[in-house]
């Protein structure tokens, strides 16, 4: 008798289930309709699947395996197999968990196809290093070449594994050409990770949505350009677009300077000049980037950063200020925008000569800088430690949606506000002066029309 009937299987703490599990020699196990399998804590299974019986899951949708100590592969014995290709044609999610031997999900030489694989979920698999491999192999990638067509997966997720790549690092066609579905990427503590995409591959992500980075302490750059140099020599431009990326996450890489090396380009420049291009992201965040000195390059690309509607930074202790003067005029759409725990901020604006001013002087100049912010509805600025002002030469600024202002332990700033007086207006001159203290925000009766909530905490003896 088979098991025709069961579509949902669930294997818990039974320590003999692994002998339900043997190959299917006499044709006595049947699960053709099974759809969804869930392991749990099965203590003494090395796999899960022989070849033979796998062939069978024709129907199978689900794959879930957590917390099974001595699980070594899920697939096992295509190392046997004169097979060529195993499908697995409805295969829709994998999700494998806090396995601490799991070294892959097929071991051998068979081509492993799973077309409609939308999800991959691999999180506390310390010796996983790859989703299909052979044992001769010792630097393989997770998603590799023409035996791990992986491909059609649009949900990615790896955590806590010992990958040291994620695609090959030369041009592969199959592999190009199937990246294309890929639109949720998410790694977290994949510490063995110095890059995460080969140059070569980035024009191929236009379905990526969603790109999520944290704490992989050995990456240095996110797109591994080996032989741009050449190219650049070549006068060939490079420009790596990623079309649809809505969400950027960079949390805690210590080892990050840059997103993508440019030869002669500032190397602590985390987005440098005309290399990469975000036209549609709208969502960033950064966090805990200790070697970042800044965030952008003076100039950009020009359709990159139009759309950003929240900015976040947290963290990022070597950053003297967060927005270059020519970027302020590209966030027109900003909504958002929160600057915390970043000891060395001391303005929020950087200069366009990086030259400052002091606090205590005078000031008399024939213009005055004015910044608009007309979509900013909140602004937080917390544990600064060092800021003194928005922006350190005499300006305004219209913020004109804002409704949620809190300034935070923000012990350097000795002025909240300063009022900015024309004196081309009061005494007919064509020049403005304005004495004394560098205030937080030199501020007119337009400067916040709509202001609803104004919190101000443990900023020392500001006033």
């Amino acid at each position: 008798a088979g098991f025709q009937a069961i579509e949902y299987l669930v294997l818990s703490e039974f320590s003999r289930s692994i002998e339900i599990w043997k190959e299917n020699v006499h044709g006595s196990l049947d699960f053709k309709n099974l759809k969804v399998l869930e392991v749990y804590e099965c203590n003494t299974m090395t796999c899960i699947f022989s070849v033979s019986m796998a062939l069978d899951l024709v129907q199978l949708e689900d794959i879930k395996v957590k917390q099974c100590p001595m699980m070594e592969q899920i697939i096992k014995g295509a190392e046997e197999t004169e097979m060529d290709i195993l499908l697995l044609p409805k295969l829709l999610e994998i999700r494998l968990e806090s396995c601490s031997r799991l070294t892959s999900f097929c071991m051998g030489s068979i081509t492993l196809e799973c077309p409609s694989l939308y999800k991959i979920a691999v999180k506390d698999c310390p010796k996983m290093y790859a989703m299909a491999s052979t044992r001769e192999q010792e630097d393989i990638e997770i998603v590799g070449r023409e035996k791990t067509p992986f491909f059609n997966h649009k949900y990615l997720k790896l955590s806590s594994t010992n990958i040291k790549k994620l695609w090959p690092d030369k041009p592969d066609r199959a592999i190009s050409s199937n990246v294309l579905n890929l639109q949720y990427l998410f790694v977290k503590r994949c510490h063995n990770l110095e890059y995460l995409f080969p140059s070569f591959l980035v024009k191929n992500f236009e379905r990526l949505y969603l790109l999520s980075l944290h704490n992989c302490e050995n990456m240095e750059e996110i797109i591994f350009t080996d032989g741009l140099a050449a190219a650049a020599e070549a006068g060939i431009p490079q420009i790596y677009l990623f079309t649809k990326l809505y969400f950027l996450k960079l949390g805690r890489l210590p080892k990050l300077r840059t997103f993508c090396h440019q030869e002669n380009s500032e190397s602590n420049t985390l987005f440098n000049q005309k290399v990469v291009a975000f036209p549609s992201l709208c969502c960033l965040r950064i966090v805990g980037m200790g070697k970042c000195r800044k965030i952008w390059h003076d100039k950009l690309t020009k359709d990159s950063f139009h759309e950003l509607t929240i900015l976040a930074v947290e963290q990022c202790d070597k950053l003297s200020n967060v927005l270059p003067f020519d970027m302020v005029e590209r966030l027109e759409k900003l909504e958002g925008l929160e600057i915390s725990e970043c000891e060395s901020v001391e303005e929020i604006i950087g200069l366009a000569d990086d030259r400052g001013l002091n606090s205590n002087e005078s000031i008399e100049l024939k213009s005055t800088t004015k910044f608009l912010f007309p979509k900013i509805r909140q602004l937080i600025l917390h544990k600064l430690p060092k800021l003194k002002g928005l922006y350190s030469k005499v300006h305004t600024t219209d913020w004109p949606l804002l409704k949620q202002l809190e300034v935070c332990e923000c012990s350097k700033v000795e002025t909240f506000a300063g009022e900015y007086i024309n004196f081309r207006e009061t005494q007919g001159e064509n020049h403005s002066v304005i004495s004394v203290q560098q205030p937080l925000f030199w501020v007119t009766k337009e400067t916040f029309p709509n202001l609803e909530e104004l919190v101000l905490v443990r900023n020392g003896n500001m006033k």
